[in-house]
């Protein structure tokens, strides 16, 4: 989906009960700080070409925004999947130091 079938989906509440997400950073970043996604409600989110995207800062401003709706509705975080064309070890060695993913496996 575009930005804008994202927003009419959300004026017609079809978002409320996603549950997954999947999307490059700077795509969910956009979304997640519209406000029209219930990112509380998330049980897993796919940060899709995680590969190319980590340092970028929509990666953390995504994570920022996450946290802060998690936290708000004190539900734990959903489940982190990086994925991309060429993870490498050190890709979510980074992610894991940030904090973003725990426990992670290759």
């Amino acid at each position: 989906w575009d930005e804008q079938m994202i927003y009419a989906a959300a004026h017609q509440d079809l978002l409320k009960d996603v549950h997954l997400l999947v999307g490059t950073p700077e795509h969910l970043a956009r979304v997640a700080t519209s406000g029209n996604l219930r990112l509380h409600q998330l049980q897993a989110l796919v940060i899709d070409e995680a590969d190319v995207c980590l340092p970028m800062e929509a990666t953390s401003q995504l994570m920022r925004r996450l946290e802060e709706a998690c936290g708000a509705f004190a539900v734990p975080r959903p489940q982190l999947l990086l994925a991309g064309a060429s993870i490498f070890a050190s890709h979510v060695e980074q992610a894991a130091r940030r904090g973003w993913v725990q426990a992670p496996l290759l």
